[in-house]
């Protein structure tokens, strides 16, 4: 490992940099079997408040050695970004992926998220002399305020301009053309009869409603999932005939 070696060139910054890799690694590695499925191909554990403190402890990662471990990441980033000094530093590409290499392998990662908008919404409030914000969602203005920390003098909630009584149709369709089952969990998502009924499913719908369509995909991945599988059968010709895609 990279930062093993340069233990030897300045043990003061690279040694705790390393212990703390070696103890993310091994912690990685115990915890990878204790996975919970959450998608196809989607495995994660989640951990909040103390919860997830302590499982940073376990990575060697805790409240009392982290202004070190700050301090030593500064130092080595400097180090490696000083072109004017021939001592050796971390590299800017710590793994190369070679082309046609590929493999079935599963990818672990190690992720913090911070979940309060608050935090962030914080530094632009203490930055700034007055803020605007404007949306045709942010109401109810009371919680939304609650979650970014900030109490807002001025506030304007607009009547919508959709009509709920003679714009708006609610309603749940269960099956496609055929009575297909529309029913997009993941160990159905990937079949074809699927994704071929929620294709028929829509080119109907576009038929009949007047105006665009705005649809929405429970992700991503099902997204890229349709709009292969349509490119393959002409599905994706035959929507773009009743309405012009775009994605």
């Amino acid at each position: 490992m990279e930062l093993q070696q340069l233990c030897s060139i300045n043990a003061a910054i690279y040694q705790p940099l390393y212990e703390m890799a070696q103890g993310l690694i091994s912690w990685m590695e115990q915890k990878k079997n204790k996975l919970e499925k959450r998608d196809f191909h989607l495995y994660v554990s989640c951990w909040t408040g103390d919860n997830a403190l302590r499982e940073l402890e376990e990575a060697n990662i805790s409240k009392q050695c982290f202004p070190i471990l700050l301090e030593c990441a500064t130092k080595a980033i400097k180090v490696a970004t000083d072109l004017e000094t021939a001592e050796p530093h971390i590299s800017g590409m710590g793994v190369i992926t070679l082309e046609g290499r590929a493999t079935g392998n599963w990818t672990y990662a190690f992720s913090l998220w911070c979940l309060n908008p608050a935090v962030v919404f914080r530094d632009v409030a203490d930055l700034s002399l007055s803020i605007i914000l404007t949306s045709g969602t942010l109401s109810p203005m009371t919680s939304f305020t609650s979650e970014l920390g900030v109490h807002f003098e001025t506030s304007l909630e607009a009547p919508h301009v959709i009509d709920v009584d003679s714009q708006v149709w609610p309603a749940v369709i269960s099956t496609g053309p055929g009575n297909y089952p529309l029913n997009a969990s993941y160990k159905t998502a990937d079949g074809y009869a699927f994704q071929d009924a929620v294709g028929k499913s829509l080119e109907e719908i576009f038929k009949i409603v007047p105006g665009g369509c705005l649809v929405f995909f429970p992700s991503y991945k099902l997204l890229e999932k349709l709009c292969n599988r349509w490119s393959e059968t002409g599905q994706w010709s035959r929507l773009n005939a009743e309405k012009p895609l775009f994605v």
